[in-house]
């Protein structure tokens, strides 16, 4: 989420009313409220009978344990005419008294708006009744209903979103003047990271195991509030993109590693803290007027006064104690703002003294911010907590001039692992938090796409094909030049053939963005494309091959140790088929086939001595440019440097003479 402190550049408009909502301390009261009532009137129904899903409600038992602990309420519309392909969102935390505006386009996949309201995780969902009429459902209205099946829905008049009106309902609401933040957010202050990718990098959930704190959230969450606690996970899920604003906190939490004693002091005191939000949200509140107006007559009080085990605890004080009460909290209103900064600022603390904790359980380091992603000795930190020791470190090197790393290597040899490192470093890099790494550097990532094979997708089927094209179209429709793309075993959902072709038509086009990619594959046949661009890179995670006594057969070791070029290991289905059962003509006969198809492809793929000159030269020239940009090296180190960098040219560039049969 975008944030008011610590250098965020916001828009936040404060001390203004909002949404019409009953007290958050009932929420059987708030639904009935919502779902009956229109804001103006309570002899009109808001939810038609007609309307399909209005009032759909939890029936899981482990649902209704997230359902309860849900307490944010969401209102969606659709722009029409010249507003058409924008998509306007309204939220309230019932436990924490701001409403959240946004505005901003989405496509027809409306990713936008799922990742989102994921991110909220609602109660409930009000929609304009127009969206879902029977027999014209808007896209929109489905795919929510969707993804949200546990979520009740209501729907309105589609007059109700409007600016007049909801100033006109502003008057008549629950909540005191000038007494809710109000603040607006739009989509360019955060990265964009869909839900799927979220899944997939269990960025806040675990995939086996929901109750499970391996996730990265489980990985940093050392907060001592609630509200600290809820802002890092919307952070993990929406990091910022603003360098000053990371920066910033990288400051503050290099200072509390650096001052012991001031982190133990500020440690103590957050944990001290209410759960200001939802004290805010009960004071915020204007108690019910026939509160006052059902107060008992006089005569009824001069009765009870009198009775002796009445004498002490009159109606008549509490009348008088509900006054008193109404007269402080009008004080307060007036000064409000000031309580909803030192709740901002506690949670923000507390998220910065989070990772300060977090760093002093592990060996991480302090980001920096450049046009490169470089990684020294980086390591997976949820990998760390569940093994409880250091996983094996690897370098990782992308910049503009090599910025598509084709990864390869068999089966558990590390490469899904390798991946999901990657994206976790930058997600920590750009929240504020140290990595787990010797050293990284980072380009700041607008968007971050993963589409990692999972285990459920081994087995070729329709729907796995299905679903892995239809997360490589929202990747492609959705990049740019400063996303972060991982994709992990596109193409195993169908034949070998269309896999190839599909992966390389893929790559093609992620090739013409300047985005930072890692691609791990076992369709070998893709390490060649090399040859065609020159800012690829193959890098392949290492095996060794043991002897073992007993029936002298072949066992792989795994190192999980990435090393350059194209893995060796190119046959791991026949190496497979050698230790079952099969006929050994059968297996020799695979082998004549698979070399036979291998030597055509590799024939077809082969670059030219020409290529291979023009590939070495922008290698050279990016490698130069980078220099230029980014070294901090004294003259002497620095010449040789770039005497290395002539060598390692001259050796990339063919002899003369070298033809193409020679490569």
């Amino acid at each position: 989420m975008a944030e008011s402190y610590f250098g965020d550049k916001s828009s936040c408009v404060e001390n203004t009313s909002t949404l019409n909502l009953t007290s958050s301390s009932s929420v059987r009261g708030l639904n009935s409220a919502c779902v009956r009532k229109t804001p103006l009137s309570s002899s009109k129904s808001v939810c038609r009978s007609r309307t399909p899903l209005t009032g759909y409600s939890v029936t899981s038992s482990s649902a209704t344990s997230a359902h309860a602990a849900a307490s944010v309420i969401t209102a969606v519309v659709e722009g029409r005419g010249l507003a058409r392909g924008e998509v306007g969102m309204a939220s309230i935390d019932l436990k924490n008294p701001e409403m959240l505006l946004s505005q901003f386009a989405d496509n027809t996949t409306y990713a936008k708006v799922i990742t989102k309201l994921k991110i909220l995780t609602p109660l409930e969902i009000i929609m304009s009744n127009t969206a879902c009429d029977i027999g014209n459902t808007t896209k929109l209205f489905s795919l929510i209903t969707e993804h949200f099946k546990n979520v009740t829905f209501t729907t309105v008049q589609r007059k109700y979103f409007n600016e007049t009106k909801g100033l006109e309902y502003i008057e008549q609401l629950f909540y005191a003047p000038k007494s809710l933040k109000v603040r607006f957010q739009g989509s360019e202050k955060t990265a964009m990271i869909d839900s799927a990718s979220a899944q997939n990098l269990e960025l806040v959930i675990n995939n086996r195991d929901s109750r499970n704190s391996h996730t990265l959230f489980g990985v940093l969450n050392y907060t001592k509030t609630p509200g600290g606690s809820r802002r890092l996970r919307s952070n993990i899920l929406e990091p910022p993109v603003d360098a000053e604003t990371i920066n910033m906190r990288l400051d503050c939490v290099q200072e509390l590693l650096q001052d012991e004693e001031l982190f133990f002091g500020l440690q103590a005191v957050i944990s001290k803290f209410l759960d200001t939000e939802q004290l805010l949200s009960v004071l915020v509140q204007i108690p019910k007027q026939d509160t006052v107006f059902s107060a008992p007559s006089e005569q009824h009080l001069t009765e009870n006064s009198t009775h002796p085990c009445r004498a002490e605890a009159t109606p008549i004080k509490a009348v008088s104690h509900f006054r008193i009460v109404c007269k402080l909290l009008n004080e307060i209103y007036e000064h409000i703002h000031c309580l909803y900064k030192l709740s901002d600022i506690v949670s923000m603390l507390d998220m910065l003294l989070s990772f300060a904790h977090a760093c002093t359980l592990s060996d991480y380091v302090r980001p920096e911010f450049t046009d490169t992603l470089a990684i020294k000795q980086g390591w997976h930190p949820i990998l760390e907590k569940i093994a409880m020791e250091k996983p094996v470190s690897n370098n990782t090197y992308l910049t503009e001039g090599n910025n598509f790393a084709i990864i390869t290597g068999p089966n558990m040899s590390g490469k899904s692992t390798y991946l999901k490192q990657i994206a976790l470093c930058q997600i920590m890099a750009q929240i504020g938090s140290y990595v787990p790494a010797e050293y990284c550097s980072f380009r700041i990532a607008e968007q971050i796409f993963t589409r990692i094979g999972m285990d459920d997708d081994i087995e070729t089927n329709s729907s796995t094909f299905m679903k892995e094209m239809k997360e490589i179209t929202y990747i492609v429709q959705n990049a740019n030049d400063k996303s972060l793309i991982i994709i992990d075993e596109l193409g195993r959902g169908t034949s070998a053939e269309e896999g190839i072709g599909i992966c390389y038509a893929a790559c093609e086009y992620l090739l013409n963005l300047k985005a930072f990619t890692l691609f791990a594959t076992h369709f070998l046949e893709l390490c060649h494309i090399d040859a065609f661009y020159p800012n690829v890179e193959n890098y392949h995670f290492e095996v060794q091959h043991l002897r073992s006594n007993a029936g002298n057969k072949e066992k792989i070791a795994y190192t999980y140790t990435l090393s350059k070029g194209c893995t060796e290991e190119k046959n791991y289905g026949l190496k497979a088929a050698e230790v079952s059962s099969l006929p050994s003509s059968v297996i020799l006969d695979a082998k004549e086939i698979t070399n036979h198809i291998a030597k055509q492809i590799l024939h077809r793929q082969t670059g030219t001595p020409e290529m291979m000159k023009q590939r070495a030269v922008y290698q050279l020239a990016m490698r130069l440019v980078q220099t230029a940009r980014n070294s901090r090296l004294d003259p002497d180190s620095l010449r040789i440097y770039l005497k290395g960098l002539k060598k390692k040219y001259e050796a990339s560039c063919p002899a003369p003479g070298q033809n193409d049969e020679q490569q």
